[in-house]
């Protein structure tokens, strides 16, 4: 064989191993596609959740469980700052168990068994029965739980949206009682915190109230990053007629809705600086920038509470009124007369404001 022909048999063969290798790469990948990303909503026993959230309505007692993954509600830019000190005390308390139970076995006596040929007792499967139903959880107090046994308790019903709390002192679990409002948006804040999850507030969130409660719900939990999806939220829904449901939701929230105060003022500065008509822009930076309260006042406005801002308003028209006049009365004149009038009272009107 000339040596020609052998640099060519390596070359084919050089080229069917890359092809292989691509082909195995391919593979791979097609096989990572199918596997379903990891989140919160699957199955928890084929998921491997290993921790389960007990969110309990404060108003109704209505218990949901959520069944989450420790390596990714506590790891990542988007964490949760509260879960992961739950985790941390779970692992504490087990490391403390398991050096009590070392110190126990060092402690025990060598004991010899005799052989005396005695058999198990057996379980009386209808006496089992009858414990089992006298420790099933009453239906007229759903907060009612026998913490003292609570291997038994948890074996005599599952966790149910409204008839079983969890006992305290279950292991890889945390309870919550939230208000109905935060405690809706907890499947929300989950699929933030959720990388693979496709989050949007735009289609899972349809309220202001709940866009709120979702940053209200986030600071419990101590999950950061969320207040610019709020924003953009707020940008495309916040309008004149929802300004009082805004209100109403950051009522009691002062800590982190002034960041989200900013945002509402310029929005609702521009509706009704829209209003005004052609001095529209001048109008917008009037309310924006200098008229203190501009929210409260435009609630006042909204619901008849406050005529405040309806008379600044009232007046500035009067204004731009007078002006007006004043300019046709002119005529054009050079003499100044009449444009003098218009000037003072366009001094005396930034006085005013």
């Amino acid at each position: 064989m000339s040596s020609s022909e052998e640099e060519s048999d390596v070359d084919n063969g050089e080229e069917t191993l890359m092809e292989d290798e691509v082909e195995e790469e391919e593979a791979e990948e097609k096989e990572a596609e199918d596997v379903p990303a990891l989140n919160w909503r699957m199955d928890p026993k084929s998921s491997f959740s290993d921790w389960a959230i007990y969110v309990t309505v404060r108003e109704t007692g209505e218990t949901t469980p959520y069944y989450v993954h420790k390596n990714i509600v506590g790891t990542g830019p988007r964490k949760s700052g509260f879960l992961v000190e739950c985790f941390r005390c779970q692992d504490e308390e087990d490391s403390d168990d398991s050096d009590d139970d070392d110190e126990a076995r060092e402690n025990v006596a060598p004991m010899e068994v005799a052989d005396t040929g005695a058999t198990q007792d057996k379980i009386d499967p209808a006496k089992a029965q009858e414990a089992m139903s006298q420790m099933q959880l009453s239906s007229d107090d759903p907060m009612m739980v026998d913490t003292a046994r609570p291997d038994a308790t948890a074996a005599v019903t599952a966790p149910t949206r409204s008839t079983f709390v969890p006992p305290r002192n279950r292991k890889n679990t945390t309870e919550v009682m939230l208000h109905a409002d935060a405690a809706q948006v907890v499947p929300l804040l989950l699929d933030y915190i959720y990388p693979d999850i496709n989050f949007s507030m735009s289609t899972e969130c349809n309220t202001i109230t709940a866009a709120i409660q979702l940053h209200n719900t986030a600071d419990f939990f101590q999950v950061e990053g969320i207040e610019g999806h709020i924003k953009n939220f707020l940008r495309h829904k916040l309008e004149l007629c929802n300004l009082c449901e805004y209100v109403h939701a950051t009522e009691g929230h002062d800590r982190f809705t002034l960041t989200y105060n900013a945002v509402a003022t310029d929005i609702m500065a521009d509706e009704l600086a829209r209003t005004c008509g052609e001095d529209h822009e001048n109008y917008y930076k009037f309310f924006a920038h200098k008229v203190e309260n501009f929210l409260v006042l435009m609630y006042g406005m909204l619901t008849g509470t406050d005529l405040t801002l309806q008379h600044q308003m009232d007046f500035f028209f009067e204004v731009q009124e007078r002006q007006a006049n004043a300019s046709n009365n002119d005529g054009g004149d050079g003499d100044g007369d009449g444009g003098g009038d218009g000037d003072d009272d366009n001094d005396n009107n930034e006085e005013d404001y």
